[in-house]
């Protein structure tokens, strides 16, 4: 009993912390770290520590030997923002504010990541079946982006509840659609929700709760795993988790090594030399690729002058859109030919075991 409420009073704390965050960026000039507010991300990242080092020493749950990976990350990450906090008068210098700023939302998103994965969360087929849990994920996180987007820092001259609606609607299912131009219309903090609704969208949002609530705890109930199997279409009941895993993990490095090469490829005398706004856009336009979403920061898309002649450019953004056109299951099988490829060549003593194509 007190297991599940020291993880559930962790949850809803790293959560509230998520929606603070939310509204220092949404509607904040001034942020509120500033103010008293700092000593609840102070309160959560403690509870954080002592949740991880509770679970791991003294009660050795077997949760986290699925998440021992992020919790490292997360230990680290408080370490050095609370090392970078004291070395420097954050309250008063730039150092804050271009560093320690930015990993310490960063760092609230990995506590909330954290806490969610550890979650028992479960759903009943007979209340709701796994192609209305579909749609009613959808309009859910249509809904919120919309919100979102209608906050005062998301755009640079507002935004109207319908056009809101639309951006979500285009993002979330991914049509490349606007009504309003991405790139003057929106501020920074609205280009990372539009770019993470897309991301969700591409993804399909059962990906990501399943994944996160499911996956990272080890194990499910068998009406879980039976409605998961149907969303995931995997052949075997034991396969459904693997699946969710090989999703995440080819999703993200597909789209990271798209990112590196944009990056490459791009001049950032047109970006005014900044290297952030380089990493932002590469990021940026690599999502929007894979996930077929067809959104740029760029006013005339790929057409704009200074990139309309970039081919290196133009070749990598057009072999995400063919990866995540393709589908899972086609990816998935490209993923394993390479993988029994690459045994061939450099593992050729091992026994050779056939190559199975896996049905999408």
């Amino acid at each position: 009993m007190w297991n599940n409420k020291l993880n559930l009073f962790s949850f809803y704390t790293s959560l509230v912390a998520v929606l603070i965050m939310i509204v220092e960026a949404g509607f904040f000039k001034e942020f509120l770290y500033r103010s008293q507010i700092i000593y609840f991300y102070d309160f959560s990242f403690i509870l954080k520590l002592f949740n991880i080092f509770y679970y791991n020493f003294y009660k050795k749950s077997n949760t986290t030997k699925k998440i021992w990976p992020l919790e490292i990350i997360v230990t680290a990450s408080i370490v050095v923002y609370y090392l970078a906090r004291f070395e420097y008068n954050f309250f008063e210098t730039r150092t804050f504010q271009f560093f320690n700023l930015r990993l310490l939302y960063v760092l609230i998103i990995l506590c909330f990541v954290r806490d969610f994965s550890s979650l028992h969360i479960n759903f009943k087929r007979t209340f709701i079946n796994p192609p209305q849990l579909f749609i009613v994920s959808f309009l859910s996180i249509i809904l919120i982006g919309s919100a979102l987007l209608m906050m005062p820092n998301a755009t640079v001259n507002g935004i109207k509840p319908l056009d809101a609606l639309f951006t979500a609607t285009s993002a979330v299912c991914v049509t490349g659609l606007i009504v309003l131009d991405t790139s003057k219309d929106f501020t920074l903090f609205g280009k990372i929700i539009i770019i993470s609704l897309i991301q969700i969208g591409g993804l399909g949002i059962m990906t990501f709760a399943s994944y996160f609530s499911y996956f990272f705890r080890g194990g499910a109930s068998y009406e879980n795993q039976l409605s998961l199997g149907e969303m995931t279409s995997s052949d075997k009941l034991g396969e459904v988790f693997n699946t969710l895993k090989r999703i995440i993990i080819i999703t993200v490095v597909i789209e990271a090594v798209g990112a590196v090469v944009i990056f490459s490829n791009l001049d950032l005398s047109l970006l005014d030399g900044s290297i952030n706004k380089g990493i932002f856009f590469s990021i940026f336009h690599s999502i929007s690729a894979f996930c077929n979403a067809g959104f740029s920061t760029l006013s005339g898309n790929l057409y704009e002058p200074g990139y309309q002649f970039n081919y290196g450019l133009h070749l990598t953004v057009a072999s995400l859109f063919i990866f995540g056109g393709l589908g899972f299951p086609i990816v998935y099988n490209v993923y394993k030919y390479v993988k029994h490829m690459v045994k061939i060549l450099f593992l050729s003593s091992l026994p050779e075991k056939n190559f199975t194509i896996r049905r999408g």
